[in-house]
């Protein structure tokens, strides 16, 4: 039986035409390439850092409670212009115990950045001073980079980026933990900024070590709390103070900031291990995001 020339024309073309599954891959594929482009800081595309950036992975659904990250008038990270600061007397920010220094802490890799804990979940190191108006216990410390060295910090100063934030994120000791802490408006952050320096610096040696052992996502180590020692050197200078809002997540704001003025200094050689980090996907992680709109609120600086 003769087939008809047309009936098999149109089974080639059947078999040259991708599936609905295939294309869809494609599309994706495609996307995820573009979005990995880092742009400036003062770019408005929210998501644009890259596709690896916890900010790129906002929860917008209701289900899981509001979420400010696009709609929210008292944003974090900002540009701090000190001309416009208000001078007030605060007292140092300090630790009131050595806690977190004498105990094992614990680093992690949770594919959105590396998070430093306490073992022990039943010890809780306690801070006061600064803009705190009560002591406030510490939950964790993480990081925030970029893949440049010129990059990577949340908030700038006077327009300047510097290549690395650490933050220490506390909750009020009224409130049983982050959780609670965060519906009642009762989180601070401790951020502590990092800049390029031509010598590697021995006190970051042991931090940096445990970085390096958690380059692999999901991973853990384990540490003498020893390794946050240059913490106690830097936390009592002069600071800026604003209430913002977190940077990850659902972005919930009525946080208390306390940004420290003088940076640590840390090398070329240290910063590079944070940028062979890697995140869920596979490729490296970086998690800065862009300062946002002040809106009318008033930036604070101690008078030290």
């Amino acid at each position: 039986m003769k087939i008809p020339i047309e009936l098999l024309l149109l089974g080639l073309f059947a078999l040259a035409v991708p599936s609905c599954t295939g294309v869809s891959e494609i599309a994706t594929t495609k996307l995820i390439s573009c979005n990995t482009t880092t742009v400036s800081p003062n770019n408005n595309d929210e998501t644009s850092s890259t596709t690896h950036h916890p900010h790129g992975r906002h929860n917008t659904s209701s289900s899981h409670g509001t979420s400010y990250c696009e709609t929210g008038e008292g944003q974090s990270p900002i540009d701090i212009i000190e001309s416009s600061c208000e001078k007030k007397d605060y007292q140092p920010i300090k630790f009131l115990d050595e806690i977190l220094f004498t105990n094992e802490v614990q680093y992690e890799n949770n594919c959105e950045t590396v998070k430093i804990t306490l073992v022990d979940k039943t010890l809780k190191p306690h801070v006061e001073g600064g803009a705190l108006k009560s002591a406030y216990i510490v939950d964790n410390i993480h990081f925030h980079w970029g893949m440049k060295n010129s990059e990577g910090c949340e908030h700038t100063i006077n327009g300047q980026q510097f290549c690395m934030e650490a933050r220490m994120v506390m909750y009020k000791n009224s409130s049983k933990d982050v959780g609670e802490a965060t519906k009642n408006k009762e989180i601070a952050v401790v951020s502590f900024l990092f800049s390029m320096n031509p010598q590697m610096d021995p006190d970051l040696k042991t931090m940096v070590h445990g970085v390096t052992e958690v380059l692999q996502p999901h991973t853990t180590f384990n540490v003498s709390g020893n390794s946050l020692d240059i913490l106690k050197d830097f936390i009592g200078g002069g600071f800026y103070t604003y209430t913002g809002s977190l940077t990850t997540h659902n972005c919930e704001e009525g946080v208390l900031w306390m940004i420290l003025k003088k940076p640590i200094p840390i090398a070329k050689t240290q910063l590079i291990i944070f940028h062979d980090i890697i995140g869920e996907d596979g490729d490296e992680l970086q998690n800065w995001r862009k300062a946002k709109p002040l809106n009318g609120r008033q930036v604070f600086t101690s008078s030290f």
